[in-house]
């Protein structure tokens, strides 16, 4: 039992060591319109800078969602990276497509990636 209990913890470390997890909360992403058409909103940031080292900073935050009768099409995009001296500091990436159509007032299909 105590071999197996060890095995086990062994494992679950190296899993939780290994893996990468993105935590989006998308019902916060619907904007509400009453209005059919675009919205959203769009960030772009880039910097380099030169002191003793270089720095590279490049990120962007794209939200946008078009609405059409019963249709809405929401698509989520963050993006960051950073490098120092030509070594990465950190990289992250998501992105986030839902799909909606209204088929009444109580049913909705819905449709969604996430990478």
């Amino acid at each position: 039992m105590r071999r197996l209990l060890t095995m086990s913890l062994i494992i679950t470390s190296a899993l939780w060591w290994c893996t990468n997890a993105q935590i989006l909360n998308a019902e916060s992403l619907r904007k509400v319109t009453d209005t059919s058409g675009f919205s959203g909103n769009t960030a772009l940031n880039f910097a380099l800078k030169r002191n003793t080292r270089d720095f590279l900073t490049f990120s962007s935050d794209i939200h946008v969602q078009y609405k059409m009768n019963n249709h809405l099409v929401l698509v989520k995009n963050d993006l960051a990276f950073q490098q120092i001296e030509g070594a990465d500091l950190e990289n992250s990436a998501i992105l986030h497509i839902r799909y909606n159509y209204k088929i009444s007032n109580r049913f909705t299909w819905e449709a969604f990636s996430q990478f």
